[in-house]
C-alpha cells in the first residue's frame, strides 16, 4: 500500500491517469450469453453517481 502523499505525487506526475474500474462489456457479455443459452435470466444493476440502470437479459 502507498501513502496518500505518494499517491498524490503519482497523480500529479503520471502521464496516463486511470479511466474507470468498470470492465468493458466485451468481458462480461459472454457470461450473460451463457446464462441466456442455458435458458436462464440475468438481472444486472449498473450504478453510477447520478443514476442506477437495471438491465434484464432473458
Amino acid at each position: 500500500m502507498i501513502s496518500i502523499d505518494e499517491f498524490l505525487v503519482k497523480l500529479r506526475t503520471s502521464a496516463q491517469l486511470p479511466g474507470t474500474a468498470a470492465p468493458l462489456p466485451v468481458l462480461y457479455n459472454p457470461i450473460f450469453q451463457k446464462i441466456l443459452d442455458e435458458g436462464d435470466t440475468a438481472i444486472v444493476v449498473h450504478t453510477g453517481p447520478a443514476l442506477v440502470v437495471t438491465s434484464c437479459f432473458s
